[in-house]
Protein backbone atom coordinates (compact mmCIF):
# COMPACT_ATOMS: atom_id res chain seq x y z
CA UNK A 1 0.00 0.00 0.00
CA UNK A 2 1.32 3.52 -0.72
CA UNK A 3 1.92 6.08 2.06
CA UNK A 4 0.13 9.22 1.04
CA UNK A 5 1.47 12.04 3.78
CA UNK A 6 -0.87 14.72 2.46
CA UNK A 7 -4.11 13.12 3.25
CA UNK A 8 -2.79 10.71 5.98
CA UNK A 9 -5.42 11.26 8.56
CA UNK A 10 -4.10 8.58 10.83
CA UNK A 11 -1.00 10.66 11.83
CA UNK A 12 -1.27 13.52 13.15
CA UNK A 13 2.16 14.40 13.78
CA UNK A 14 3.00 13.56 10.25
CA UNK A 15 -0.08 15.99 9.32
CA UNK A 16 1.37 18.76 11.74
CA UNK A 17 5.25 18.06 10.49
CA UNK A 18 3.34 18.73 6.87
CA UNK A 19 2.38 22.05 7.95
CA UNK A 20 4.89 23.17 9.74
CA UNK A 21 7.49 22.65 6.64
CA UNK A 22 4.08 24.42 4.63
CA UNK A 23 4.76 27.31 6.95
CA UNK A 24 8.22 27.23 6.95
CA UNK A 25 8.16 27.57 3.09
CA UNK A 26 5.77 30.40 3.06
CA UNK A 27 7.37 32.23 6.00
CA UNK A 28 10.50 31.64 3.84
CA UNK A 29 9.68 33.09 0.61
CA UNK A 30 8.15 36.25 2.20
CA UNK A 31 11.34 36.53 3.68
CA UNK A 32 13.22 36.45 0.58
CA UNK A 33 10.91 38.83 -1.19
CA UNK A 34 11.07 40.80 1.58
CA UNK A 35 15.02 41.06 1.72
CA UNK A 36 14.84 41.49 -2.22
CA UNK A 37 12.49 44.63 -2.41
CA UNK A 38 14.89 45.99 0.13
CA UNK A 39 17.90 45.05 -2.27
CA UNK A 40 16.17 46.69 -4.82
CA UNK A 41 14.82 50.10 -3.13
CA UNK A 42 18.61 50.13 -2.05
CA UNK A 43 19.79 50.28 -5.59
CA UNK A 44 17.55 52.38 -6.49
CA UNK A 45 19.13 54.74 -4.24
CA UNK A 46 22.61 54.36 -4.85
CA UNK A 47 21.47 54.68 -8.62
CA UNK A 48 20.05 58.06 -7.54
CA UNK A 49 22.94 59.27 -5.66
CA UNK A 50 25.09 58.73 -8.61
CA UNK A 51 23.40 60.58 -10.95
CA UNK A 52 22.96 63.51 -8.72
CA UNK A 53 26.70 63.20 -8.00
CA UNK A 54 27.25 63.14 -12.08
CA UNK A 55 24.56 65.83 -12.84
CA UNK A 56 27.07 67.95 -9.39
CA UNK A 57 30.31 66.63 -11.91
CA UNK A 58 28.95 68.23 -15.46
CA UNK A 59 27.62 71.35 -14.02
CA UNK A 60 30.83 72.25 -11.98
CA UNK A 61 32.96 70.91 -15.38
CA UNK A 62 31.49 72.38 -18.21
CA UNK A 63 30.04 75.50 -15.86
CA UNK A 64 33.60 76.22 -15.09
CA UNK A 65 34.49 76.18 -18.73
CA UNK A 66 31.20 78.11 -20.08
CA UNK A 67 32.20 80.90 -17.26
CA UNK A 68 35.76 81.09 -18.83
CA UNK A 69 34.85 81.59 -21.71
CA UNK A 70 32.16 84.78 -20.79
CA UNK A 71 34.21 86.07 -18.71
CA UNK A 72 37.63 86.12 -21.78
CA UNK A 73 35.06 87.17 -24.28
CA UNK A 74 33.56 90.14 -21.88
CA UNK A 75 37.19 91.17 -20.92
CA UNK A 76 37.82 91.65 -24.73
CA UNK A 77 34.57 93.28 -25.58
CA UNK A 78 35.75 95.79 -22.76
CA UNK A 79 39.02 96.30 -23.77
CA UNK A 80 37.78 96.91 -27.78
CA UNK A 81 39.17 93.91 -29.06
CA UNK A 82 37.50 92.11 -31.84
CA UNK A 83 35.46 88.98 -31.16
CA UNK A 84 34.23 86.72 -33.91
CA UNK A 85 30.62 86.77 -33.93
CA UNK A 86 30.71 82.88 -34.09
CA UNK A 87 31.42 83.01 -29.71
CA UNK A 88 27.98 83.88 -29.21
CA UNK A 89 27.14 79.85 -29.98
CA UNK A 90 28.99 78.25 -27.50
CA UNK A 91 27.75 81.18 -25.43
CA UNK A 92 24.30 80.78 -26.03
CA UNK A 93 24.29 76.89 -26.31
CA UNK A 94 26.65 76.52 -22.87
CA UNK A 95 23.94 78.91 -21.62
CA UNK A 96 20.93 76.77 -22.30
CA UNK A 97 22.59 73.65 -21.40
CA UNK A 98 23.77 74.41 -18.08
CA UNK A 99 20.19 76.52 -17.35
CA UNK A 100 18.41 72.89 -17.89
Amino acid sequence: SQCSLKNDKSSPKKNDFITGIRKFGKTAKENIDHELARKMMIQREVQMAVNIARARDNIQIFGTAWISLVSVITVAKIAKKPVPGVAAVPVVVGGLLLGN
